[in-house]
């Protein structure tokens, strides 16, 4: 399970944003055909997207 946000920030002229892969850190197989592969780690991305 994934979330994503994103905020703008109007009189600075920005976006601020924050995305959460794996969101309870499950543990699963995503792929058989070359062998037992795990799925992403849990992850967190925030930051700053500034418009000129």
């Amino acid at each position: 399970m994934a979330l994503a946000t994103t905020y703008r920030v109007k009189p600075l002229n920005m976006d601020v944003f924050a995305a959460v892969k794996n969101l309870f850190d499950n543990e699963y197989i995503a792929d058989r055909t070359r062998g037992i592969v795990p799925g992403t780690p849990q992850l967190v991305q925030a930051g700053l997207r500034i418009y000129f």
